[in-house]
C-alpha cells in the first residue's frame, strides 16, 4: 500500500523545499523516456517520510524562532552594553 505524506507548510515553505530537493537531487533518469531509474534520498523522503518530512518543517520553525529570540533587543536574560 502506497503510503500518503502531507506538508503541512504554507506555501512560502512548500516552495523553498522543493527548490532544496531540486537543487540536491541525485536521481538518475533513462533517456530517451526521461524516466527515473533511480530516485534520490531527498525524493524518496518527499514521497515516504511523513516523520522526516515533519521534522525538517519543525527544524525550520524552530531556527526562525531561536534566530529571533537571539538577536531581539529586549532579551532580559543578558545584560546590555551600556
Amino acid at each position: 500500500m502506497a503510503t500518503l505524506v502531507i506538508f503541512k507548510g504554507n506555501e512560502q515553505e512548500t516552495t523553498d523545499i522543493l527548490a532544496a530537493f531540486s537543487r540536491n537531487c541525485t536521481c538518475e533518469y533513462v533517456e530517451p523516456e526521461h524516466r527515473r531509474s533511480v530516485q534520490c534520498a531527498g525524493h524518496v523522503m518527499l514521497a515516504t517520510d511523513q516523520q522526516g518530512i515533519d521534522d525538517l518543517l519543525f527544524a525550520r520553525w524552530r531556527a526562525v524562532e531561536m534566530t529571533v529570540e537571539e538577536f531581539s533587543e529586549d532579551r532580559k536574560d543578558v545584560p546590555h552594553a551600556a
